[in-house]
């Protein structure tokens, strides 16, 4: 019987609770049952029993609520009869007759040993029977009295709406349906629903019933089970009146009749509800997302029945050094799934699963998407139901991990845990670590002697084994020591170990040594030390690998963040050497190194991960990802006292995060390029300067190309646009410009408590460089040395422009990286087949070449500068100030400053004033795009100027009428600006199809200027005439804006700059890339498409001239005066004239008759062609 049943039966015993109306009796049939001093009913059955009520001897039916049934048995083989009620009075005998007396005359009978289990009889000579039937008394035979235990139930009544359970060998009784009972501990009864079939009530009876199936009760009880029935429910009784009686009996109530369970000794009731407290197996590990080890599985009752989950997940197996690895990952949704090293396994039948992870200790039980627990049988593995709807006998499975079984590992293996040997830390007795001959200490080097065979050296030296070291050691050991070389050991001294690691560990924390020839490595205690030996039986020492803390991913692993990595080498022995910074050199997975210095950072940032088992850290480069590489294990590298040191093997690492990144790290961002122009040098120490890059024709092999040269002379230097290729992609329908290299970085996440991964985008912009000849630079396909970067001719395709990123370098200089941005889907990338050169610059000043290299070769000459002009490109006014004031100017031909621009006739027209001193040459600058930081600052040129202030206006009164209408109205200046007459050009071609002579145009093509009405309002530019709209206050051209772009610095003169318009075909009306120039044809100022055409120009500024309209100038011997709808012509005596509109309608045609001659035309711009002169536009009032 079992300790629970024991102690509850002596507190119903020390009540002094002895029997109870719902007791039996039961009748003794073994001896072992009957003791000495214990108290027994004497009887036939229930109807016939001994009774001493009233000092006498009496036959009746059993009474348990009265003492005088109960006899003590005094004797250990015969034995006599004595009351309870009388105290001192015994059964006599007296020949036939029985009484109840003192032990003297008639004696006490002395019943027989073998009475004790049969009919009661006396040693007397004759009449040896007792015989109760009628009346006690002692007969030569018929004896039929026995000796019997009283019973009484075991348990009280339970009261009502109150259960308990029935508990079998610490295991709950389940009643699942029926009769039917199955047996689980109390998590697998909780957590699967069925604590109400588990359930039971007891009856004032004592009979136990089941409280589902309420017909049922306990009808037997054996060591392993209840039996369950419908009929004949006994109620479970204890002895009443002996306390060390702990067998327990069954009483069929309706009977009476009782009788002993065989074996009940683990069966209790208690009133404790079945509720979780798994048990888990000792020595669990710690697990987190991607663990690596032996998952063991128990029942969640007995944490001593282990198996380990197989490979293929779909059952449990017996523990062993077989057992898979398997690792286990967390999912995006939470759950966890498991991998065997080669896929991902079912754990049963379920891909993945959830887990709940058991307070206090590293085990968890597992659900399934459905909500079923994971159950386990033996070794057979299933998913259950929590609805109480389990019918066989399960156990909900506890999973752990564990480091598996000890195996043997090679020497090779281990060698590679710490690159080239191991790092050991001895200790005993749970962290002590005070051992004397201690050699296993810092970083040992694994000589590996082939398969599982190796020699172990401290620093130079080689550790051994010599016998008899150890003094007091009891037994046959060997210490350790250490020898220069093994040719230097004695006869008898051992060297080859041999090592075990646990099978479930990938990357091993600890190590078992062994000595061949000796034996484990482990201690021996002598009476005043522990030391270090080997042997048949030492004690155990625990080597940890790995040298003071092992680092936490968790803390080495920073989110979002890059890592710089230092490295001393052999950083405790004398040949320690600082190595600098890991660097990529290359681009594939075993291109990097150290240096003592980084010249571009992106080469020595490095992304961080983990790799898939989660046992190494891996290293990826920011600006090449292509080159990665496993690093070190996770469990090999260990902290030091210093922030970011580390220490793994003989080598120590300081991993630093980059304090702050930014997407533009690496390389060198232009901005703000429509208003700046650049030169492009060489900086190396070679020239102690910089060298520029210059035209260097004679190198020149390729009549389509100019080569590239340098000079050190700035002014010499190509003047540069840059155009950034940095457009955003449109709906994922084009690829973007830009270039990004996206970088995985890993980091401990602790919202899920594991393992994650972020990215990190590196963007980079390209550039293509355009010389002041509209020339882009080129990188021609490879010669017999290196790839010319030459500039390709105007006349060849621009698309030919070779794209550049500007890589920098040390001191802020360059590298100049071309690129091929070739992505059709997705986004660009360096592509390091075709991205991975640069530029490389010659080593002649004036005729150095510029050639191309490996990204991270030849860095001698490998450092540029894209640097801003040092000095103006173009003349600044700086009297016209936007929104502030206007200047007057004059505008004159350089080196002849009475060769002036002026209206002439309408058009813009260039004549010599001291020849015609009726010229106006004066014009209004007003300012459109001149801030301080543009490079070109642009200009409008007007006459008759008028500037309307601010106030009120009201389509029907006018300015500032004072009635209920009137608007505000913003300040504005108006006049006739100079504009492009590209649009009436391209107008009258589309009108005269059949040919004529075009008058916005000359003889060779070019579109002239004129003069037309127009309002500047804020940053619009409003035309009269139509109405159209040109926006000024940017740095794009448009014909209406102009530039005065240096010749003569010193001297200020410069050619007229302005936009250029292509004037037919498809492309009719749309501006050009390259800008256009002024230039005198003909009597006429027209827009020419080439620099080297332009005419040079200077200016007077605060011209005291009166800007108004040249009406009445001779340009020539021909006049042509407009006035109120009419036009006046003089000195055409006998000439045609054709008068047209904007349109080319023809107005007028006549041949003149008079020197002075008027003709009508309609108010507007109209174009008066006299034969034999330049056409003249005029304004008719």
């Amino acid at each position: 019987m079992n300790k629970k049943l024991s102690l509850m039966m002596a507190a119903i015993l020390a009540a002094g609770y002895s029997v109870t109306a719902e007791a039996g009796i039961y009748k003794v049939t073994a001896a072992g049952e009957v003791v000495s001093g214990q108290k027994y009913v004497v009887a036939v059955d229930k109807d016939n029993a001994l009774s001493a009520e009233g000092a006498a001897l009496s036959t009746k039916a059993f009474d348990p609520a009265s003492n005088d049934f109960l006899w003590i048995v005094d004797g250990a083989t015969t034995f006599k009869l004595k009351s309870v009620s009388n105290t001192g009075k015994f059964v006599t005998q007296d020949a036939t007759t029985a009484a109840l007396g003192e032990n003297g005359t008639p004696a006490a009978a002395v019943f027989t040993e073998a009475t004790r289990t049969s009919e009661l009889k006396t040693g007397d000579a004759t009449n040896t029977d007792f015989v109760l039937s009628s009346s006690p008394a002692f007969s030569t035979n018929g004896a039929d009295a026995f000796l019997h235990i009283a019973t009484t139930p075991l348990h009280a009544k339970t009261a009502d709406g109150s259960y308990v359970y029935v508990t079998i060998d610490g295991k709950y009784a389940v009643n699942t349906s029926g009769t039917t009972v199955i047996y689980l501990d109390g998590t697998t009864v909780a957590m699967l629903g069925l604590q109400d079939k588990a359930k039971f009530t007891v009856t004032e009876d004592g009979v136990i019933m089941s409280a589902t199936q309420t017909s049922n009760g306990i009808t037997d009880i054996d060591n392993d089970a209840i039996t369950l029935a419908a009929a004949s429910i006994p109620a479970i009784e204890v002895d009443a009146n002996n306390s060390t009686n702990v067998q327990v009996y069954k009483t069929v109530i309706s009977t009476g009749v009782s009788s002993k369970v065989t074996d009940a000794s683990t069966f209790a009731l208690t009133s404790t509800a079945p509720s979780v407290v798994p048990q888990v197996p000792d020595g669990a590990l710690a697990w987190t997302n991607g663990t690596t080890g032996v998952l063991y599985v128990t029942p969640s009752g007995d944490a001593t029945a282990m198996n380990a989950v197989k490979a293929d997940g779909t059952a449990a197996e017996a523990t062993g050094v077989s057992n898979a690895a398997l690792t286990i990952k967390l999912n995006n949704d939470g759950s966890y799934s498991l991998f065997n090293g080669v896929e991902q396994i079912k754990l049963a039948t379920a891909v993945s699963f959830n887990i709940e992870k058991i307070a206090g200790t590293n085990g968890f039980t597992a659900k399934d998407a459905d909500g079923k627990v994971l159950a386990i049988t033996g070794t057979t593995l299933s998913w259950e139901k929590t609805d109480g709807s389990l019918t066989s006998a399960k156990s909900v499975a506890v999973l752990s991990f564990s480091k598996g079984t000890l195996q043997a590992i090679s020497a090779a293996d281990l060698a590679k845990i710490e690159n080239g040997g191991i790092t050991l830390t001895a200790s005993y007795d749970n962290g002590k670590t005070d051992i004397k001959g201690n050699p296993f200490t810092g970083f040992l080097t694994v000589v590996d002697l082939g398969g599982n065979n190796f020699n172990l050296k401290s620093g130079k030296k080689f550790i051994i084994g010599r016998k008899d070291m150890i003094e007091g050691a009891g037994t046959v050991a060997w210490g350790f020591t250490t020898v220069e070389k093994l040719s230097d050991m004695k006869t008898g001294d051992l060297a080859v170990f041999t090592a075990q690691t646990y099978a479930g560990e990938t990357t091993p924390s600890e190590v078992v040594l062994s000595l061949t020839g000796a034996g484990t490595v482990g201690y021996y205690k002598v009476p005043d030390a522990v030391y270090m030996g080997a042997g048949a039986s030492p004690k155990t020492v625990t080597f940890s690998l790995g040298t003071g803390t092992l680092a936490k991913w968790q803390d080495v692993l920073q989110k979002g963040k890059f890592f710089t990595v230092e490295k001393i080498s052999n950083y405790s022995a004398d040949n320690a050497k600082a190595e600098g910074y890991l660097v990529a050199t290359g681009k594939t997975n075993t291109t990097y190194g150290y240096n003592k210095t980084v010249r571009n950072v992106l080469e020595g940032e490095w992304a961080l991960t983990l790799n898939d088992a989660k046992d190494k850290y891996v290293l990826t480069n920011r600006e090449t990802p292509e080159v990665t590489f496993e690093f070190v294990g996770v469990n090999s590298l260990y902290t030091t006292t210093s922030e970011y040191t580390y220490v793994s093997g003989a080598d120590k690492y300081i991993i630093a995060p980059v304090a702050n990144h930014a997407a533009t790290d690496g390389y060198k961002t232009l901005d703000q390029l429509e208003m700046q122009r650049f030169n492009i040098g060489s900086y190396a120490g070679v020239y102690d300067n910089t060298a520029w890059f210059t035209e260097n024709h004679g190198e020149d092999k390729d009549a389509e190309y100019h080569v590239i040269g340098l000079n050190i002379d700035q002014e010499e230097g190509l003047i540069y646009e840059a155009i950034a290729h940095d457009q955003k992609r449109d709906k994922d329908h084009a690829v973007t410009d830009s270039i990004y290299v996206v970088s995985t970085i890993g980091y401990y996440n602790a919202a899920i408590n594991n393992y994650d991964e972020v990215l990190d985008t590196l963007k980079v912009v390209s550039y293509t460089f355009k010389n002041q000849y509209n020339e882009p630079l080129y990188v021609k396909a490879a010669d017999a040395d290196f790839s010319k970067i030459t500039y390709v001719s105007s006349a060849k395709d621009v698309t030919k422009a070779t794209k550049f990123t500007l890589r920098l370098d040390t001191d802020n200089t360059l590298n100049l990286r071309p690129v091929d941005l070739d992505e059709t889907t997705g986004y660009n990338t360096f592509d390091t087949s075709k991205d991975f050169n640069k530029a490389y610059a010659g080593s002649s000043l004036n005729k150095g070449l510029v050639s191309s290299t490996d990204l991270y070769e030849r860095e001698e000459n490998d450092r540029f500068v894209v640097a801003p002009l040092a000095y103006e490109m173009y003349r600044r006014l700086e009297n016209a100030v936007p929104g502030t004031s206007l200047d007057t100017i004059s505008i004159f031909r350089e080196g002849n400053n009475k060769e002036v621009l002026f209206e002439n006739g309408q058009f813009l027209g260039m004549n010599n004033q001291v020849q015609f001193p009726a010229i106006a040459p004066a014009m209004v600058v007003d300012s459109a795009y001149a801030p301080a930081n543009t490079y070109r600052p642009q200009y409008m040129l007007m006459v008759e100027p008028n500037y309307v202030p601010a106030g009120k206006w009201c389509p029907e009164h006018g300015f500032n009428p004072g009635c209920s209408h009137e608007q505000d109205i913003e300040g504005y200046t108006e006049g006739r600006y100079l504009v492009n007459l590209k649009d009436t050009a391209i107008a009258w071609e589309d009108a005269n199809k059949h040919g004529g002579i075009n008058p916005y145009t000359n003889t060779e093509g070019y579109v002239k200027l004129a003069f037309v009405p127009a309002k500047h309002i804020k940053d619009t530019l409003i035309i009269n005439s139509d109405n159209n709209k040109l926006t000024v206050n940017t740095a794009a051209f448009n014909e209406a804006k102009f530039a005065f772009r240096y010749v003569d610095a010193t001297a200020k003169s410069f050619v007229i700059e302005t936009a250029d318009f292509n004037l037919t075909g498809k492309d009719a009306g749309k501006i050009k890339t390259t800008p256009g120039y002024l230039k005198w044809m003909n009597g006429v100022i027209v827009v020419v498409d080439n620099i080297k055409n332009a005419d040079v120009y200077n200016m007077t500024e605060d011209y005291e001239g009166n800007p108004t309209a040249n009406e009445g100038i001779n340009a020539s011997s021909v006049s042509v005066i407009a006035g109120n709808g009419v036009v006046t012509i003089n000195g055409a005596a006998g000439k045609k004239v054709v008068i047209s509109n904007v349109l080319g309608q023809t107005i007028a045609n006549a041949v003149l008759s008079s020197d002075n001659a008027t003709i009508s035309a309609p108010a507007g711009v109209v174009v008066v062609a006299v034969e034999g002169e330049a056409a003249v536009k005029a304004i008719v009032k």
